[in-house]
Order: structure tokens, then C-alpha cells, then sequence
């Protein structure tokens, strides 16, 4: 039998959800609260697999990593390019959520290791400080990402 496999498309708002094999889909509220009931509901060898989108997984990636659950964070254009690749052309949040339950189940996705706890408390404080560095004064991109490496080694030297 296959490994069951969620995909799940994450909006600000709300997570809609497919489950493979069974075909169950879904939608839950992104809230913290929501998705440790969800979670609560879903059995540990179950793969997790969503799109990298930028703010809207946070909750979920928290959930996840604090529960030790398996999960995928896919790039959104291979995930598209699958869906192109299945002859799925319609784009939305249902559609979406079961080709990462398809994509999922057919390819072996490894799996995401989140940050450690350190590291993502330091993360964001690290982006604010370097954009706000940045905010009226003329940064070429390549300034902007050497002004992002020094930061990065900061916070290694501070994380050891």
C-alpha cells in the first residue's frame, strides 16, 4: 500500500487540503489552533506536502516540526511543472492542494528539515535589521545579498 500523502494549499486565511489515497479534501483556517486539531487527526506516517509560499507557513511548519510529522516543502514552480507535466492546467486552491497530494505520492520527495529553534526566532529579526539597513539608501541587489551573508555569519557565530 502507499505511503498517504496530504497536500495541503496555504493561503493567508485558510489551508485546503487532499488526502491521497482515500480522495478526502478539505479546508481548515491557518491558525495555529486549527491545524494542531487537524494535525491531532492525522496519523504520523502520513506525508505533509505544501508549496514554499512566503508568511503563509509558518503556523504550519511550526505545527509540523513541533510534532515531528513528516513533511515536504516543495518550490512552487516545480510544482506547477508537475501539474503542467499531469495535464492539470486549472489553478485553484482545490486543484492545487491535490496535485501536491499527487506530486507527493508519486515522486520521492524528501523530506524538509525545519530550522532549529534558534535559528528561527533569529531569522526573522536578522531580515528586519538588513531591510531596514537597506530602506533609503540605493543597495544593488549585490550589496543587498553581501549585506545578507555578513548577517547570516553573525548569526552563526551567534548560535555557536
Amino acid at each position: 500500500m502507499p505511503q498517504p500523502v496530504v497536500g495541503c494549499d496555504l493561503s493567508r486565511a485558510f489551508i485546503d487540503i487532499c488526502q491521497l489515497p482515500s480522495g478526502k479534501t478539505g479546508r481548515i483556517a491557518n491558525t495555529p489552533d486549527d491545524i494542531g486539531v487537524w494535525l491531532d487527526t492525522l496519523d504520523h506516517d502520513v506525508r505533509v506536502v505544501f508549496e514554499a509560499t512566503s508568511g503563509c507557513d509558518g503556523e504550519l511548519i511550526g505545527a509540523l516540526a513541533t510534532r515531528g510529522h513528516p513533511f515536504s516543502r516543495v518550490n512552487p514552480r516545480q510544482a506547477r511543472e508537475f501539474a503542467r507535466a499531469t495535464g492539470t492546467l486549472a489553478k485553484t486552491d482545490r486543484v492545487d492542494a491535490r496535485v501536491l497530494a499527487q506530486m507527493g505520492a508519486a515522486l520521492d520527495l524528501p523530506a524538509t528539515i525545519p530550522l532549529s529553534p534558534a535559528r528561527s526566532r533569529l531569522a526573522p529579526s536578522a531580515l528586519r535589521a538588513a531591510t531596514s539597513r537597506c530602506r533609503g539608501r540605493s543597495f544593488t541587489p549585490f550589496r543587498y545579498a553581501r549585506e545578507r551573508f555578513h548577517l547570516n555569519k553573525a548569526a552563526v557565530r551567534e548560535l555557536s
